[in-house]
């Protein structure tokens, strides 16, 4: 039987807003929530939920998740090594983007920067339009 589906964007908290909706709805099987890995390995163990994180069982793995960096394409940085260097050379004046301070992938990248010995700037954003916009207009460079 065709079902309609409507799709309900709940942005924020990294995910913890989506998350209580659907604890907080019937358990009939007309909602669903997709929430990344990451979700369950950060935002509920570094966040306080208002709920029990145990109500919500994952049920199917779908997407495959990559990391990488992106810099403008007229940058003078062609490698992520190219990169390093820069930042080695310059302490203090690389400018990386996050949308979420904890979540996975300013995690990795404060990771990554840390073990190459690497201090950036952190510019923290509202959201990926605003980082985005920031990127094209040459203020930073981003991760994703």
């Amino acid at each position: 039987m065709r079902q309609p589906l409507v799709v309900v964007y709940k942005t924020g908290a990294y995910g913890n807003i989506a998350a209580a909706d659907i604890v907080r709805s019937p358990a009939d099987g007309y909602k669903l929530i997709m929430l990344s890995q990451n979700y369950f390995a950060l935002s509920i163990n570094t966040q306080k939920p208002p709920f029990d994180a145990n109500d919500i069982v994952p049920i199917a793995n779908f997407v495959e998740y990559k990391v990488g960096m992106i810099v403008r394409g007229d940058s003078p940085w062609k490698t992520f090594g190219d990169l390093l260097e820069y930042a080695r050379k310059n302490p203090g004046k690389l400018r990386l983007s996050f949308v979420s301070r904890g979540a996975g992938p300013h995690l990795n990248a404060m990771l990554v920067f840390r073990k190459a010995g690497v201090k950036v700037i952190e510019i923290p954003y509202k959201g990926t339009s605003e980082e985005i916009a920031a990127l094209i207009g040459g203020h930073l460079m981003r991760h994703l």
